[in-house]
């Protein structure tokens, strides 16, 4: 079947454009109600694209050949592939290329159509099959870290993953999101927030809650469920708070229908969710760290993502967990709003922040060192120039009033700090010996900053049919 459609939507590249959009808009239905045709040359490879876009930008239509008109530059991915792959190149064709783009070719090495994916279908496989028969278990219980970035936060997005390679370190923290899924024997559907019943047919909260609602609309569950949602941390802290919420239910509905879980598949799913079809800007590292745990080393390029763990010692936990303080601030925030503003500014300055993730980069590396051997002072001054240098990638993550009391900080004796996420609102981390640590306490409550403790966890995302 799918070989029939594939030669459907192929056209020769003398062929008059006006033939080929009468034609492929009976085609749409294949190609995610998009209309696009494939333009080949003699041999068969595909050498251009062509949707309604094209054909509505000209002026004159009727004499025109496809060679003219095609999109040379189009998007297409190879056999070999990566699911993570696959999903940016979705990405980039929405964000840099048409967004009406929904359908991508498989070309093999000679540039020939062997397949197509659509977006709508793409990682949803066998999901609406068995979301009509009987769930693998019928209950699930997941708990997943927050975390924090030492170093890295604000290179992690798709547009300077395919440019330049990545290096982000960071840790899941102490603080968790637990939920939990009970496949009920009615058809009803319930959802509980932080021990409130959510009215899931309210327009209202359907907005308030949309994250949530995308997961489930993803999954179109047609059997009855209720899924318990708490929070041990302020939502909008700059913990990572929604892709580990993300990471959380992707995996426990995944372990419901299919009872198998594979944590970069969730990965990539969760992402595709949240940034894709939800519209939350931001970008790769906080799926990872809260997915994995640990002190995580994050290797992102063109290829692909992978993860490293950092091993240190108890001692070296030890001694960052008591120079480190956190004080919240602010109330809970969107940071898509602030991470929009950032990935608007890196799409028209991309040669601007190439140099900027190369600086970013080498302090990463130097922080990873600086762990590993336990110099915890150098660590500081190092989160100094870490802090300077993701002013200047993003403006808005620092104002004014910050800034003063942050140069006060230093003046105090810290060795350096930063804030958590995207700014705004949410943590002030600070590193600073124990011997200052009482006046720097004492300063920052005059502004109602409130001091906290966190600690690390090892642990990662847990998945149980068994209560954790």
């Amino acid at each position: 079947m799918i070989k029939k459609i594939i030669k459907k939507l192929q056209f020769n590249s003398d062929e008059n454009i006006y033939d080929i959009i009468k034609k492929i808009k009976f085609l749409a239905i294949h190609t995610n109600n998009t209309p696009i045709a494939f333009i080949t040359n003699r041999t068969g490879k595909c050498i251009g694209t062509l949707t309604l876009s094209d054909f509505y930008r000209l002026k004159n239509k009727k004499n025109l050949k496809a060679k003219y008109v095609m999109n040379k530059k189009f998007i297409y991915i190879n056999k070999n592939n990566s699911e993570n792959l696959i999903l940016r190149k979705f990405e980039k064709s929405f964000l840099d290329n048409d967004p009406n783009i929904k359908t991508i070719p498989v070309l093999d090495s000679k540039k020939k159509i062997v397949d197509l994916i659509n977006f709508k279908d793409f990682q949803k496989k066998n999901i609406f099959l068995k979301s009509s028969k009987k769930p693998k278990n019928k209950f699930i219980n997941v708990r997943i870290p927050a975390r924090l970035s030492f170093s890295g936060g604000g290179t992690d997005f798709s547009n300077l993953i395919d440019k330049s390679k990545i290096y982000i370190l960071a840790s899941s923290i102490n603080k968790f999101i637990n939920i939990e899924i009970n496949v009920l024997n009615s058809k009803s559907q319930y959802l509980f927030i932080e021990g409130k019943k959510i009215n899931i047919r309210s327009k209202q909260n359907q907005n308030r809650y949309r994250l949530i609602y995308k997961i489930l609309d993803f999954y179109n569950i047609s059997f009855g469920y209720s899924l318990k949602i708490d929070y041990e941390f302020s939502r909008g802290s700059g913990l990572g708070g929604s892709s580990a919420l993300t990471v959380a239910i992707v995996s426990g509905l995944d372990k419901i229908f299919f009872d198998k879980i594979n944590l970069k598949h969730v990965i990539n799913k969760a992402y595709r969710i949240e940034r894709i079809d939800s519209k939350i800007s931001g970008g790769w590292q906080d799926f990872f760290t809260s997915t994995y745990g640990g002190f995580c080393w994050i290797t992102m390029d063109k290829k692909g993502i992978d993860v490293k763990k950092i091993r240190l010692s108890k001692k070296i936990i030890n001694n960052i967990e008591k120079n480190l303080i956190f004080f919240k601030f602010g109330q809970s925030r969107d940071s898509s709003k602030i991470q929009s503003k950032l990935e608007y500014k890196i799409n028209k300055s991309k040669f601007f922040f190439k140099k900027l993730v190369l600086k970013m980069n080498n302090i990463t590396h130097e922080i990873k060192y600086a762990l590993k051997l336990n110099n915890i002072k150098k660590l500081g001054k190092l989160q100094h120039k870490n802090w300077l240098l993701k002013k200047k990638i993003n403006q808005n993550i620092s104002n004014h009033v910050t800034n003063n009391l942050y140069s006060k900080i230093i003046n105090l004796g810290a060795y350096g700090g930063k804030i958590l996420g995207a700014g705004d609102a949410g943590y002030l981390m600070i590193n600073s010996d124990i011997k200052y640590q009482k006046e720097i306490i004492r300063y920052l409550s005059r502004f109602g900053y409130k001091e906290e403790r966190m600690k690390f966890t090892q642990k990662g995302v847990e998945i149980s049919n068994k209560k954790l």
